[in-house]
């Protein structure tokens, strides 16, 4: 019908959309095609750089250098270089194309009883497990130099220089051998008279040298006192010769340690040509020139021939003398198991220098803690380990047992001598196995007969045979008397040092064992300045065994 509206197509439900215009779909694949190239081109871009970077970047080997470092410082200490001779330079940042790392440069000393290339050579296998090449080349004055590398990158170097030869320390024997002219002179209190003393000293001791002679009315002749003196005084360092003097005289000449100690002169045999008696008013010493032909000593050292008149007197009325003073007793105290370094130590270091330190083999100090006490004045033991019959007790390294052989045995007893310098004796380290047996204990006996060194059987069980087959061997011997810390508790260290003062008063002389422990350096530090006033000597041990 003309004037009528067309009428516009209404879109059925769900119809598909109308085709879209040709050359649109084509644009929108070209646009999505660009946009994921340019960024997967971004992505290799920014990998590309990332890879540049970390190829280019240093690699930070600060922390591994510097590990490696203290291994290798560790090593040295496990193989007894002391600790304290070891010195750390502060470290150095070093850097190349490729890494950036610390270097350390250490300046140590090799131990005494080991050469600088085993030292060398301990290093060097132990750096190869972590991949680390070694190198060594000599120093001026024979030390050398070892280098650590990783790859061509030195990240240590150990300057290792030989130990200084052991210094060697002057000996005081002056109480000892003061003590000894005491014993002398309470042996035969009438018989003797001291005619003076003087102190000597070489290059190895000081000493005392006392002179005696025999009264004229004393009926005691040269055997006669030797025999006594052997029996009373009989000591490992102890020994007596006689001569005669120009003028027929008898004398007899005790040393101590070695060094003369009492000159004990007996009158000259009267004669039908023997002079008169010079006048009550003649002097009664001897010229200058004459007493120095005789004695040996200057004018300057003359001694005193006549005694005070104050003696004269107590001499002639014996009723009105003093009493003489009791023989003091003695004891000897010896600490175990040295050698572990620490806090202990250097406080046992601390104490009274008559102590006895047993020092344990194979232990990282041993070394160094044997030196260091000698050089203060220590009597150092070897602690020698021995088998124990405890079935869950771990052996100790280097202990000697009744299964081995005499070689063996006698091998690692000398090693374990070596580790301990200066040592004048030995004790046991547990071994109720090995003290048990007479054939294994006489090898084990042999080394110390041919080294001089004495023994101190710890007695660690009741069966021990130790002491006795040391005797039988003819190496000098003693037991101990009393142990001083098997708790460590100081009220019980206490009670047992008074356990063994009052059998040293008892027997004479007596022997305790403790070990290096803080309770018992604290106890001994308390009461060692007290032994004297409780009727005690304190000793070193060499002076208590036959």
């Amino acid at each position: 019908m003309p004037g009528a509206k067309t009428p516009t197509p209404t879109k059925a439900k769900g119809a598909p959309p109308p085709p879209a215009p040709r050359g649109a779909g084509r644009s929108a694949r070209l646009y999505y095609f660009f946009l994921v190239s340019a960024i997967l081109a971004a992505l290799a871009a920014a990998a590309a750089l990332l890879i540049q970077f970390f190829e280019t970047r240093p690699l930070n080997l600060r922390h591994h250098s510097a590990r490696l470092a203290t291994i290798a410082e560790q090593t040295l200490v496990e193989h007894f270089v002391p600790a304290e001779s070891i010195r750390r330079h502060p470290s150095e940042v070093r850097r190349d194309d490729g890494a950036v790392w610390d270097f350390y440069l250490f300046d140590a000393e090799a131990p005494r009883h080991a050469a600088v290339d085993g030292v060398v050579q301990v290093l060097r296998e132990a750096m190869l497990r972590h991949y680390v090449n070694t190198a060594d080349a000599p120093e001026e004055g024979g030390a050398r130099r070892i280098s650590l590398s990783l790859g061509e990158r030195e990240f240590a170097r150990f300057i290792l220089r030989p130990a200084p030869p052991p210094r060697i320390m002057r000996r005081d024997l002056r109480a000892s051998c003061e003590r000894l002219a005491r014993e002398i002179e309470q042996l035969f209190p009438d018989a003797l008279q001291r005619d003076g003393a003087l102190d000597r000293e070489d290059d190895a001791a000081r000493w005392t040298f006392t002179r005696l002679r025999v009264r004229g009315a004393a009926e005691l002749r040269p055997g006669d006192l030797l025999e006594r003196i052997g029996a009373v005084i009989g000591t490992l360092d102890i020994a007596a010769t006689t001569r005669e003097d120009a003028a027929g005289a008898v004398v007899v000449d005790i040393a101590c340690s070695g060094k003369p100690a009492v000159e004990i002169r007996f009158a000259a045999p009267a004669s039908a040509e023997t002079p008169p008696p010079p006048p009550e008013s003649a002097p009664t010493t001897a010229p200058p020139e004459a007493h120095k032909e005789e004695t040996g000593l200057s004018a300057s050292e003359e001694m005193p021939q006549e005694v005070p008149e104050a003696d004269a007197v107590a001499l002639e009325e014996p009723e009105t003398a003093a009493p003489i003073p009791a023989k003091v007793a003695r004891v000897a105290i010896v600490l175990d198991d040295g050698g572990y370094g620490g806090e202990v130590t250097d406080r046992v270091l601390d104490l009274d220098t008559r102590l006895t330190l047993a020092i344990l083999p194979n232990t990282p100090f041993a070394k160094s803690t044997a030196a260091r006490a000698t050089e203060k004045g220590f009597e150092v033991m070897l602690h020698m380990p021995m088998e124990t019959d405890g079935n869950a007790v771990k052996p100790f390294p280097g202990e000697i047992s009744p299964a081995m052989d005499r070689k063996e045995i006698q091998r690692l007893t000398r090693d374990a001598i070596d580790q301990v310098p200066g040592a004048r004796g030995v004790n046991n380290h547990r071994g109720s196995r090995f003290t048990e047996d007479a054939a294994r204990l006489n090898d084990f006996f042999d080394v110390l007969k041919e080294e001089r060194l004495y023994f101190l059987d710890s007695r660690t069980h009741a069966a021990s045979r130790a002491y006795d087959v040391a005797r039988e061997k003819g190496v000098p011997a003693a037991a101990r008397d009393v142990f001083l810390d098997n708790h460590a508790d100081t009220e019980y260290i206490r009670n047992q040092l008074a356990k063994l003062v009052e059998k040293a008063k008892r027997q004479g002389s007596a022997i305790g064992i403790g070990h290096f422990r803080n309770a018992t350096a604290e106890v001994l530090a308390e009461e060692l300045p007290r032994l004297l006033e409780a009727g005690v000597e304190l000793v070193p041990a060499s002076e208590l065994v036959q």
